[in-house]
């Protein structure tokens, strides 16, 4: 962000990236990726090392990170089962937050109200849930 408009390729992957996210603090970029053996992963921007963190997830996506508790939070499933769950970023204490079914379209996270802001399919509301 200096102006300069230079450009680098971070990641490089043969399956979508279905959700990217930001670690401000230590400047490594999230993402989540793949269907049936999904995974998420990250890449320090100032190493270039690449680490995965969590595998065996199905359709991950949305991935949002929380740095006040140093933990993430996405959609994972399909078809009419989807769950929204959290992890630490290292990818430990990976947990169920809760269970829908229908698809959400969009997610973030309140980190003061310990609220999920989701929107749904074609519908023109965002939904603010406590949790």
């Amino acid at each position: 962000m200096d102006g300069q408009n230079t450009r680098r390729s971070l990641v490089e992957e043969s399956e979508e990236i279905n959700g990217m996210a930001l670690d401000w603090i230590d400047k490594n970029v999230y993402w989540c990726q793949g269907t049936q053996n999904g995974k998420i992963s990250f890449v320090s921007q100032s190493t270039l090392s690449r680490y995965t963190v969590i595998t065996g997830l199905v359709h991950p996506r949305l991935l949002t990170l929380l740095m006040s508790r140093s933990s993430m939070v996405w959609i994972e499933g399909e078809h009419d089962d989807f769950t929204i769950k959290e992890a630490r970023i290292t990818g430990s204490n990976v947990r169920l937050l809760k269970r829908v079914r229908s698809e959400i379209y969009a997610l973030s996270v309140d980190e003061l109200t310990n609220s999920f802001l989701e929107k749904y399919g074609s519908e023109t509301n965002i939904r603010c849930v406590s949790t």
